[in-house]
């Protein structure tokens, strides 16, 4: 490359070019005279360097018209406003038609300075060229008098920034004129118009030999239509045996980015109802993953955008680059001769070209969604995905989600508070939705997974009953998403529950919600290593619950002892979350004994909530501050207003924190905490009944630490026999381990010893190994007790992180953790804090 080359390789700038063009001046000049006229234009000289200074503009040629550079697209729509605003004010006052032509555009020019000598000589000092100053000149060269016209990528990109201009920006106006090729341009081009409300033409422009708009074949000649029918015929025999592949390689499984649509109906309800629409047509697709709106709203804070910009495709697009994803997808309503099209251009995010556009359209409102289907059949079938594979995997979206844009539009509502946070507002949307479409299947999906995020199992299942009866109007996807939640919630076995979410995860490895669940499930039952697999799946930037995923993975860290890499991910997790804070940071801090920043993340955390129910207590009884634990746990299982699980958790709690302090419980509220919990176990369809066998289970071991063993012995075989009926692995090892602490309270410590050791592969209860302490204990083998004690110590991650039964026993594990295991019986308060120092100490003498 020479160097006159490479200097025009530098100056090559993303431009916005502006033409304007000062309608019938030679007239106006005989009409007026030519001082009259000097006088005229040296003024509008005047006003337009002002406007140029307000709207950090480059004045690059001028005649009768003017050529002009801006850096911001906003800056020429601020510009071009004012610019034909003046002329109509100067016009007004000197009574004079003065209006102008003007075509906006962006793209890339070169440009570059000419010598000295060319400029004493005659010529510009800057010469700017490129592609993108002809099509502008082509746009001018359309408009009307008094009419701005611009391409599809200025309007994108203008329309956007609309707000930046304040007062200036209010009550504009767009219109789009359609299609039109213009001469020497190779693709045609969409085109718009702007201005004030009341005072733009937003008329159809007229064609000249330069510029002809794209009409339907039904408004041309007979004749001409018979020609494009012949020459249709050839394409499409062409197109069958020489079809080329996408102008994007597209791989299966890639991602996109869908930007907000571009809405030029006028009807606001096509705006998010139109997106969502699409969303769940393109799910449906096993090629082909849409970034999730919370995970571009997270990008986009990330990005220091407002919360409240459009996403056009140029802001898509850098979010494309930024998260992976192949292609931007930008969808676009309008009206065309009355009839409602939709239309979906793919574009490369590397140089925002539009690779190719899809488009459909149908008679009203009732014809977007099927339009839509039809749309993306289209795109699936470009993108690579075999027709016959499009056609046999999808399902018409009035059948999949709802005929009633309405409905859709509550059910985006929703989707979009839940992926938030808000799930209460997320509960209010879809119960709109459902009141509009009874049959809306989806909906009912969204409030049952709303009421179980709530704790609201009850209610959850019957919703998930309703949503059962309408399966048919769902896709696969959402089929087999249903049916991992009747197996969590309708056979209370956490063991077929992970299958499930196992079995949708390994189908559909990019659906995020299957592979976090999964990974819930096995943290639940103590397989840590695979549940730190499952979630690093979906540890991605993708996934739109990010901040979720890093803090699952880092309470799977801490179970497993990697207490740094647990803080980075939690860490992580708050700075994914905009800085909430996290209440799983107070059990790394705690284990790792940093009880400073334990207490300062736990006084930021919500009064009335897990992290003090849990983490709250658990903090207090590892600090040696028993009664305030116990006078916590107390006040918030007599409170309890949340659903009966939520209830019947707090009143386990309660038991296992008085364990923990030795603080006495009366026989009477023992009993009436373990009894509701086995009869309501016991019933033929019990619901929850691992969870609650589990929470029994909880109950009675909780007595035996308090000295009452005797009291629940009678409770054993019921548990026995409960935990065969539930087939979960938790709540049977909990059973198991009750069973085992009874015998060793009975007086056979050997056989306790026995049948604890049974229970030891790696996934055991951290009590395992506090009831084999004390059984030890018992047989004065005081080198296993010595190496029980450190494995306690050295385990402290999991007496805060293990998830078993909602982490019902934590309190016992972190007393456990420090002092050794004790069922000495109750004491009116609490026991002195242990500390390290002191158990490693008892630890080493027991070894000597």
């Amino acid at each position: 490359m020479d160097v006159e080359s490479s200097n025009l390789q530098s100056n090559r700038q993303f431009k916005t070019l502006i033409l304007t063009d000062l309608c019938d001046s030679v007239m106006l000049v005989e009409r007026i005279g030519d001082t009259a006229a000097a006088d005229l234009f040296r003024r509008l000289d005047t006003q337009v360097l002002q406007l140029l200074q307000r709207w950090n503009g480059r004045l690059i040629d001028r005649s009768d018209g003017m050529f002009l550079l801006f850096d911001a697209p906003v800056d020429g729509l601020g510009f071009a406003l004012d610019y034909v605003d003046e002329l109509d004010a100067l016009g007004s006052e000197l009574k004079l038609p003065l209006q102008a032509r003007v075509g906006v555009h962006v793209g890339y020019v070169l440009s570059w300075h000419n010598s000295e000598e060319a400029v004493a000589a005659g010529a510009k000092s800057l010469e700017v060229e490129g592609l993108a100053k002809p099509m502008a000149a082509r746009l001018m060269a359309l408009a009307r008098p008094g009419q701005i016209l611009m391409s599809s990528a200025a309007e994108s990109m203008m329309r956007s920034g609309q707000r930046e201009l304040g007062d200036r920006g209010a009550n504009l106006q767009w219109k789009s004129h359609g299609r039109w090729r213009f001469k020497g341009m190779p693709t045609g081009q969409e085109v718009f118009e702007v201005g004030r409300k009341g005072r733009a033409p937003l008329r159809m422009p007229a064609g000249s030999a330069k510029a002809r708009r794209e009409l339907p074949l039904w408004r041309r000649p007979v004749a001409l239509v018979a020609e494009v029918a012949v020459v249709a015929v050839l394409a499409a025999v062409t197109w069958v045996l020489v079809r080329p592949e996408s102008a994007i390689a597209f791989a299966e499984r890639d991602w996109v980015v869908l930007t907000d649509v571009r809405n030029l109906s006028g009807d606001p309800l096509l705006d998010d109802g139109l997106e969502q629409a699409l969303r769940i047509s393109l799910e449906q697709s096993r090629y082909v993953n849409v970034l999730s709106d919370l995970k571009i709203r997270d990008s986009l804070q990330r990005m220091q955008q407002p919360d409240h910009i459009q996403l056009g495709k140029e802001v898509a697009a850098q979010l494309a680059l930024r998260d992976g994803a192949r292609a931007v997808l930008e969808p676009t309503v309008l009206e065309v001769n009355g009839r409602l099209r939709v239309s979906l251009d793919v574009i490369d995010p590397a140089t925002l070209q539009t690779v190719y556009t899809v488009h459909s359209e149908g008679r009203g409102l009732d014809s977007v969604l099927a339009s839509t289907d039809n749309v993306v059949a289209q795109l699936r079938s470009r993108l690579g995905e075999a027709l016959a594979d499009v056609r046999k995997a999808s399902t018409p979206l009035p059948q999949v989600a709802t005929s009633d844009l309405d409905a859709l539009h509550a059910y985006a509502k929703g989707q979009m508070a839940y992926g938030k946070g808000d799930v209460a507002s997320s509960l209010r949307y879809y119960d709109v939705a459902l009141s509009i479409d009874p049959q809306f299947a989806m909906a009912y999906l969204g409030k049952m997974r709303s009421l179980a995020a709530q704790g609201r199992r009850d209610e959850a299942r019957e919703v998930l009953e309703k949503a059962r009866t309408l399966r048919e109007r769902l896709s696969t996807r959402d089929a087999l998403y249903m049916d991992a939640w009747g197996t969590e919630l309708l056979t209370g076995s956490e063991t077929a529950a992970l299958g499930a979410w196992k079995t949708l995860a390994e189908l559909y490895p990019d659906y995020h919600a299957p592979s976090v669940n999964q990974a819930l499930a096995e943290f639940a039952l103590g397989h840590y290593a695979a549940a730190e697999h499952a979630v690093s799946r979906v540890n991605v930037p993708q996934n739109g619950l990010r901040s979720a995923a890093y803090q699952l993975l880092g309470r799977v860290q801490l179970a497993q002892g990697k207490a740094g890499l647990a803080l980075e991910s939690l860490n992580e997790a708050v700075a994914q979350a905009d800085g909430r804070p996290n209440r799983y940071l107070v059990d790394v801090f705690a284990a790792t004994g940093d009880m400073d920043a334990a207490n300062t993340v736990q006084q930021k955390l919500p009064a009335d909530g897990p992290g003090a129910w849990l983490q709250g207590t658990a903090l207090a009884l590892d600090e040696g501050r028993a009664s305030e634990a116990v006078r916590a746990a107390s006040a918030a299982s007599r409170k309890c207003t949340y659903s009966t699980s939520v209830c019947e958790f707090l009143t386990v709690l309660e038991l296992t924190v008085h364990a923990a302090a030795d603080s006495c419980v009366h026989p009477d509220r023992l009993r009436q905490t373990i009894q509701p919990l086995l009869l309501a176990a016991s019933g033929a369809e019990a619901d929850d009944r691992g969870q609650r066998v589990y929470f029994a289970a909880a109950a009675v071991y909780a007595a035996q630490r308090l000295g009452m063993g005797a009291q629940v012995r009678g409770d054993i075989e019921k548990l026995k026999g409960l935990a065969g009926q539930a087939a979960d692995p938790r709540s049977a090892q909990l059973v198991a381990l009750v069973e085992a602490n009874d015998v060793r309270l009975s007086g056979d410590a050997s056989e306790a010893a026995r049948q604890l050791n049974r229970l030891v592969d790696g996934s055991e209860l951290y009590q395992v190994h506090s009831v084999l302490a004390a059984t030890y204990r018992d047989l004065r083998d005081n080198a296993r007790v010595a190496r029980e004690l450190d494995w306690m110590w050295k385990n402290r991650g999991l007496a805060y992180a293990e998830y078993a039964g909602t982490s019902t026993l934590q309190p016992l594990n972190v007393r456990d953790s420090r002092q050794g295991p004790s069922d000495d019986g109750c004491q009116t308060t609490g026991p002195a804090a242990v500390t390290p120092g002191t158990i490693k100490a008892a630890a080493s003498a027991r070894r000597q």
